[in-house]
């Protein structure tokens, strides 16, 4: 189940994510999320972003079943750029 919703979130913002310039400015934001994201190198291996993306997706997903997908990658990008992950253009 958690392979299926990686993918099937991978594959939706791979399509959806705004470049910078489109960038919604005001992406949606949730306090709990932002403490509970990790920056992907972080992570000792693959399965554990894996693990650690899934968790996140699914936390999102339970407490904003009306954000789209793009929403969802909207609001992690912005936490990726808050929390000065690398590769996120800070």
């Amino acid at each position: 189940m958690k392979a299926a919703l990686i993918a099937a979130f991978l594959l939706a913002a791979a399509n959806t994510v705004p470049d910078a310039a489109s960038h919604n400015p005001d992406p949606p934001y949730d306090a709990v999320l932002d403490a509970r994201l990790k920056c992907p190198e972080e992570a000792p291996n693959v399965d554990a972003y894996i693990a650690e993306l899934a968790s996140w997706l699914g936390l999102a997903k339970a407490r904003h079943p009306d954000w789209s997908n793009e929403e969802t990658a909207n609001a992690r990008h912005a936490l990726v750029v808050k929390h000065h992950c690398r590769g996120s253009g800070n």
